[in-house]
């Protein structure tokens, strides 16, 4: 099942250098890997808890995992939509409801799905996994990476609609924000990313 970006809808480039170190997107590939490698969560599970974390969704890790439990697998072993494209497809959801019409958010939805099978050849867990479907490492190894561009790809469809939630995108807003949060206990960017990246080395 491949598929073609529509003209003007490429997704926006990845930070480089210094930027990057402050890229949500490049966070919530970064956690998402983590947890997916921690073999606690599979590939729409750990999407989903990521984007939930880094974007603030308000769901706790055990219902963002919940959430997301039917989806891996193609649809619980069904070999159809990899878990990777749903769950990233439940993150815009998330992020977004209530902020964007319904109908954009199935518009990104549509790129995201775009962008996956153009990189990958297909959305179909069955037909990605078929080459590796015998060698357990290098399915595991395939699997990771395939939850890190869904959950990063989701995370820079998110910033496109919504650059505020980007450090870049409101310097003076998350510069205060990071010291109200250290004042109060809350994560600003700077905890944050410290504490998940904490996390994804543990």
């Amino acid at each position: 099942m491949t598929g073609r970006a529509d003209a003007g809808q490429t997704l926006p480039s990845p930070p480089s250098g210094s930027a990057a170190a402050r890229d949500p997107a490049g966070l919530v590939r970064a956690r998402a890997m983590a947890l997916f490698r921690s073999r606690r969560y599979m590939c729409a599970e750990a999407i989903l808890i990521a984007v939930n974390e880094v974007f603030d969704g308000g769901l706790s890790k055990k219902t963002a995992a919940g959430l997301a439990a039917a989806l891996p697998e193609g649809l619980g072993g069904s070999g159809c939509l990899c878990g990777a494209v749903s769950g990233a497809a439940l993150g815009l959801g998330l992020v977004l409801s209530g902020k964007l019409r319904r109908r954009e958010i199935r518009q990104l939805s549509r790129r995201l799905h775009q962008a996956f099978s153009l990189r990958h050849g297909s959305t179909c867990c069955r037909v990605l996994t078929r080459p590796v479907k015998d060698d357990s490492e290098p399915h595991f190894d395939q699997c990771t990476e395939l939850t890190g561009f869904a959950a990063e790809t989701a995370a820079r469809l998110i910033l496109e609609k919504l650059p505020t939630l980007h450090p870049a995108g409101n310097r003076a807003g998350n510069r205060a924000g990071d010291r109200a949060g250290n004042r109060a206990g809350a994560p600003g960017w700077r905890a944050l990313i410290s504490r998940l990246l904490g996390q994804t080395r543990a």
